[in-house]
């Protein structure tokens, strides 16, 4: 007598069914689908806009060329581009005045490091003073040159610094940048605080999370595929973002851990609310945390000193605050050890959500949630 065995599935392999079917949900929604391109669109807009906003502005570049590097003439073939020599690095801070846009400070050797591939360090010092378009259109310049010179190791890594008139620093902007940061968060905080909590009551509604539930995949395994099917939409719609608006510049490992540790964070957040709230409930909540999350980005070109007390407070008391800062200062140029307090509190803040979300679920089944 012949005894037939069935075997079930692997435990990845349900996860990534869940997953894939979530994914598949998410895209034959049509609220969905406008949520995940309207980022997109966004930057598309601002992409096309842009060079006709800033062709005609005049851009005036204070060098201070030690080694005599290629790079100055670089700039002057640029339309609208003026170069202006000194004879010092501190003559570049004190002309750094009035239409002035930038002044460039090029280490001796600069040249040679790039043709070895060494990608050397150059600081960018941009006047606060200056028109925004100017210095969005100097950035520009100097993302593309430096980023296709020498594939695939950039030709060099740049580092912005604006300051004010009189040589004090200020934090760096850049419309592009300005942009990723605030794009990236709202698309996170779309994706995970309002389709994770639709797709739970979705399935609670239709029988389906019963059916899920009756299969061998286990409450854990239900959640971590909604949780795999959020971070992938995320993560390629930040990509394409990243993509429109300059957002591979500088430190770009940097900038994936900040935004991946936000992302978990966020999809904690989102299946928290979906297990808590009812349909209507989880709704409204949906909208307040996808706003209180995009909430530090709208400060993203301010300095948080410049700032009153209690805006501070409210700011700092945000977990996307330090996303924001991470993000100013990865795509500045900014190194690890620099940017490391922010990805502390990330990472903390990743690991209490699900500390939560873990304590939450032994004390309760997921068939009951919100009956």
């Amino acid at each position: 007598m012949e005894i037939s065995t069935i075997r079930l599935p692997a435990r990845w392999q349900l996860i990534l069914s869940i997953a894939r079917k979530d994914i598949i949900t998410v895209l034959n929604h049509p609220y969905h689908v406008i949520s995940l391109v309207m980022p997109l669109f966004i930057s598309l807009v601002f992409l096309v806009l842009m060079p006709a906003l800033f062709d005609n502005d005049t851009i005036r570049v204070i060098v201070y060329d030690e080694g005599n590097s290629n790079l100055p003439e670089q700039l002057g073939l640029v339309e609208n581009v003026k170069i202006e020599r000194v004879g010092s690095a501190t003559a570049v801070l004190e002309q750094l005045t009035g239409d002035v846009v930038a002044g460039v400070v090029l280490p001796p050797g600069f040249d040679t490091a790039v043709a070895n591939g060494v990608s050397p360090e150059l600081t960018i010092y941009l006047n606060s003073e200056a028109r925004s378009s100017s210095i969005a259109k100097f950035q520009r310049f100097m993302v593309e040159e430096t980023a296709f010179l020498q594939n695939p190791t950039p030709a060099a890594q740049i580092s912005w610094e604006e300051r004010q008139p009189g040589g004090s620093e200020m934090t760096p902007f850049s419309i592009e940048n300005f942009l990723f940061t605030t794009m990236a968060l709202l698309t996170t905080g779309i994706v995970t605080c309002s389709s994770l909590p639709h797709l739970l009551h979705e399935e609670k509604e239709k029988g389906t999370l019963h059916a899920l539930l009756s299969s061998p995949a286990s409450q854990a395994d239900v959640l971590i595929g909604k949780g795999v099917a959020a971070f992938t939409l995320t993560t390629v719609v930040v990509l394409l973002i990243a993509w429109l608006n300059q957002g591979f510049v500088g430190s770009w490992g940097i900038t994936a851990v900040a935004i991946m540790l936000t992302t978990l964070f966020m999809i904690g957040l989102g299946l928290l609310l979906g297990l808590l709230m009812h349909s209507n409930q989880a709704k409204a909540a949906a909208s307040i945390s996808v706003m209180i999350a995009a909430l530090p980005s709208w400060f993203s070109a301010t300095s948080l000193e410049a700032l009153t007390p209690v805006t501070r407070f409210i700011l700092r008391a945000i977990p996307t605050q330090h996303l924001v800062e991470a993000l100013n200062q990865s795509l500045n140029g900014r190194s690890w050890l620099a940017t490391s307090g922010n990805l502390a509190i990330l990472l903390t803040w990743t690991v209490g959500i699900y500390l939560i979300l873990i304590w939450y679920l032994r004390r309760t089944n997921l068939q009951w949630i919100n009956q």
